[in-house]
């Protein structure tokens, strides 16, 4: 018998964008993935968000999670730097739908993930 668990779309939206950054070589136990989805996930709603820099993602995200702006910094571009050191290049260049020759700034990688997302994944 199979169980039936109802997801909201905002459920299914953070479960994908989890399974990508997974994909990505980021797993969850980097408190960076955490603000990387969060990231993408603002991103998705609001595209522009990546083109002001640390302006109004960074302080959006400490404020939602309770921590410092350059603690945000720190853990996403740590994260991004596991994921392009630990194999996640492949998956990276198939989502960017180009190869990338050197690695994407954080706001480079969040407005890649969700782009993709939003083109491929999401209705």
């Amino acid at each position: 018998m199979a169980i039936m668990i109802e997801l909201s779309p905002e459920r299914l939206e953070c479960q994908e964008i989890e399974t990508v950054l997974r994909r990505l070589r980021i797993p969850g136990t980097r408190v960076g993935q955490r603000y990387l989805a969060y990231a993408v996930q603002c991103a998705m709603l609001d595209p522009d968000l990546t083109l002001t820099k640390t302006g109004a993602l960074y302080p959006m995200i400490a404020d939602n999670f309770g921590v410092t702006r350059t603690g945000v910094e720190r853990a996403m571009r740590t994260a991004v730097q596991a994921s392009w050191e630990r194999g996640g290049r492949a998956t990276l260049d198939e989502i960017a739908g180009y190869h990338l020759d050197v690695r994407p700034t954080t706001f480079e990688f969040v407005d890649l993930v969700a782009a993709h997302l939003l083109r491929s994944v999401l209705p």
